[in-house]
């Protein structure tokens, strides 16, 4: 008895080709020239079973060199008379020189039976840049900072394109030596700026190539923080100025406030004092001459029903000397009794339990006299506050 043995007979063709942008083509080079990097490009072939038993094979794209990537699908059980699609995904090394035509074999094995097929591809131009920003010194307002950014040609074809600098509106951005940028594939040149900013604030750098649309990646944009210089006094902007204005307004009057109430303070009476603890001021040598008739114009009542300040004949000739308090007096007692009284009812006063202003010595009625004396505010011949009277006797 003879064993038959039947042997795989696997077909074997390219189907197509399918490029990034979607457009495909039943031969290799049919839908124009390959790119290189990502995303690739799908390479598809038909596998066919011609015999009459069934059997999974196993394929493998070989490629040039180890810097190509392919990946294939695994491929299923294909019956007899059936035939199965299998797709690679092949990405192009950007080293390669744009027109070169390398070559791929997609290898098929099924137990024992080996079959291939060789394609050819051809390398499209890619232009491509790669930005690195290098480390720099922080951005501070007013300060000029040198900042560097790496351009890296990814490509496989040269650039030459103008380089176009713009960033934060205020910002002073310039670029440190020529502003073409020319670089062979595999080729890097670092772009030194100087960006100076106008005021604290989160900005960005933007770099581009002009009239490089060709170009992957043909422009970086860099977010960067500028600080507070610390050696300015700040400015206040425009929005805030009124409100700081009205601030200083606010704290010169308080602080006005402030020194009056102290003032206030240092002429009242300490703890435990009191007003008629005080030395008499008509005895004391500080306080001023009283008044000549020249200058007695009677002050303006601050209570509207005080009585009239009283007719120039009937005022005393002049204001009380400084010696008109001491308790021995050389005056003769008509001219004590025409100066010594109320500066407010002209009435005579006693020789004791009266007041007198210590600022020009206009002598008053004790507060509750019987006179308009209580609703007074101040002195009618200097306005010194009533608070400061001084009581004798």
């Amino acid at each position: 008895v003879l064993d038959v043995i039947a042997i795989p007979r696997p077909l074997l063709s390219f189907s197509s080709v399918i490029m990034p942008d979607g457009s495909s083509s039943p031969e290799p080079l049919g839908a124009g020239d390959h790119p290189a990097g990502a995303p690739g490009v799908r390479l598809i072939w038909f596998i066919e079973n011609g015999g009459s038993e069934a059997w999974t094979p196993s394929v493998y794209l070989r490629t040039p060199s180890a810097d190509w990537m392919a990946q294939c699908d695994a491929p299923e059980e294909i019956s007899a008379g059936g035939g199965q699609l299998i797709e690679c995904l092949v990405m192009i090394p950007t080293s390669l020189p744009a027109g070169e035509q390398p070559q791929l074999t997609f290898e098929l094995s099924v137990e024992g039976v080996e079959i291939n097929d060789t394609i050819s591809l051809r390398v499209a131009s890619s232009k491509a840049v790669q930005w690195t920003v290098k480390p720099h010194s922080e951005l501070v307002e007013g300060a000029s900072t040198e900042v560097r950014i790496e351009a890296y040609n990814a490509g496989n074809a040269p650039l030459s394109y103008l380089i176009a600098l713009s960033g934060t509106d205020g910002w002073k951005i310039s670029l440190t030596g020529s502003d073409m940028l020319e670089l062979q594939p595999g080729e890097s040149r670092a772009l030194v700026m100087q960006v100076t900013p106008d005021e604290p604030e989160e900005g960005y750098i933007h770099v581009w190539l002009q009239e490089g649309a060709d170009v992957f990646q043909n422009e970086v944009v860099y977010s960067v923080s500028a600080e507070d210089d610390p050696n300015r006094v700040a400015t206040p902007s425009s929005g805030s100025s009124g409100l700081i204005w009205a601030g200083l307004i606010l704290l010169i009057v308080a602080l006005a406030v402030a020194s009056g109430v102290m003032v206030k303070i240092a002429r009242s009476p300490k703890g435990g004092q009191t007003r008629q603890s005080r030395p008499p001021p008509p005895n004391s040598p500080d306080l001023p001459p009283p008044p000549s008739m020249a200058n007695l114009e009677p002050a303006a009542p601050v209570v509207s029903d005080l009585p009239p300040p009283p007719p120039a004949k009937a005022k005393p000739v002049s204001a009380p000397p400084v010696g008109a308090f001491a308790e021995e007096s050389e005056v003769s007692e008509s001219e004590v009794s025409d100066r010594h009284r109320c500066w407010v009812c002209l009435e005579s006063l006693s020789q004791t339990e009266w007041q007198a202003c210590p600022g020009c010595g206009a002598r008053y009625h004790l507060s509750g006299g019987g006179c308009a004396v209580d609703k007074l505010s101040g002195c009618r011949n200097c306005e010194q506050d009533v608070s400061e009277f001084v009581t004798m006797g």
